[in-house]
């Protein structure tokens, strides 16, 4: 039963280490504005606004103009 026990601590160990899994979303800007304000984010490039902020990991691109 022990033995047990230490595969499976094993297990969950690797499984920590090895599986972090990042989901990232590309952002474009499509007003000026204030970096925290969802008119200024779009989900595409020339969408609409009101896409949730960027965070952490998204892409964001900014364009010039």
């Amino acid at each position: 039963m022990k033995k047990t026990y230490k595969y499976l601590l094993a297990l969950l160990l690797f499984l920590s280490v090895f599986t972090t899994i990042t989901i990232s979303a590309d952002r474009y800007a499509v007003a000026n504005g204030n970096w925290n304000s969802t008119s200024t984010w779009s989900a595409s490039e020339g969408g609409a606004s009101d896409a949730s902020v960027p965070v952490e990991g998204d892409i964001v691109y900014i364009r010039q103009g």
